[in-house]
């Protein structure tokens, strides 16, 4: 539903707030107002994080990579649990698992930082 606008509202910034503001709106594609809007009546004072797209693409990348490798490694231990090749493959796909958790943790840690 769409609300006829006609109050307006007037506040007080310092410049450093008011570039601030600008630049958050900007990050998110939307005006200013829209944006302080949303703020304050939608997200009900939780966090805005900001992201690196070509970060999250590459983490995205990571993460399915690793699962891909570990599904791999369990077909081919199930096919073969004699080899020691199975536990190799095994091991090496778990170890890229755990780095993209590491990876998925500090990105989040970061993210969380950012507002």
């Amino acid at each position: 539903m769409v609300q006829d606008k006609t109050s307006r509202l007037n506040l007080r910034v310092s410049p450093a707030e008011r570039a601030y503001i600008r630049q958050r709106a900007s990050q998110a594609h939307v005006p200013v107002a829209e944006y302080i809007r949303h703020r304050c009546m939608i997200d009900d004072g939780r966090p805005v994080i900001l992201v690196d797209s070509e970060q999250l693409r590459d983490i995205y990348r990571l993460v399915r990579n690793a699962a891909g490798n570990l599904n791999q490694a369990v077909v081919l231990a199930r096919r073969h649990p004699e080899l020691e090749e199975s536990a190799v493959a095994l091991a090496t796909a778990a170890a890229g698992v755990a780095t993209a958790s590491e990876t998925v943790s500090s990105f989040l840690a970061d993210a969380r930082q950012s507002f």
